[in-house]
């Protein structure tokens, strides 16, 4: 995909962002200027939509976990998923 991407703080444009009455303070606004298709074959290949091959989300690493290993000792992985809930609550819309 080619194309631009710019930030935008237009009112108006904000406004039609509104979910359960809170504003985005930006907005992106991308303009596409030529869009390539996959190989069809790479994505029968890749067994995208069988299930079967799919993880299990539980085998995965939280976002905790994640910054933990990249952060290093300083951050504590296991108290921001165990505040997520809350915060994705209180911050998401």
């Amino acid at each position: 995909m080619n194309g631009t991407a710019l930030l935008s703080r237009d009112p108006e444009l904000r406004a039609s962002f509104t979910v359960r009455g809170a504003e985005p303070t930006t907005v992106i606004v991308i303009s596409t200027t030529a869009v390539y298709a996959q190989c069809p074959k790479a994505l029968v290949r890749s067994h995208l939509w069988d299930a079967g091959r799919h993880r299990d989300p539980a085998e995965l690493p939280t976002v905790g976990q994640i910054t933990w290993c990249v952060s290093g000792d300083g951050f504590d992985g296991a108290a921001y998923d165990r505040a997520d809930p809350e915060r994705s609550r209180r911050t998401l819309y």
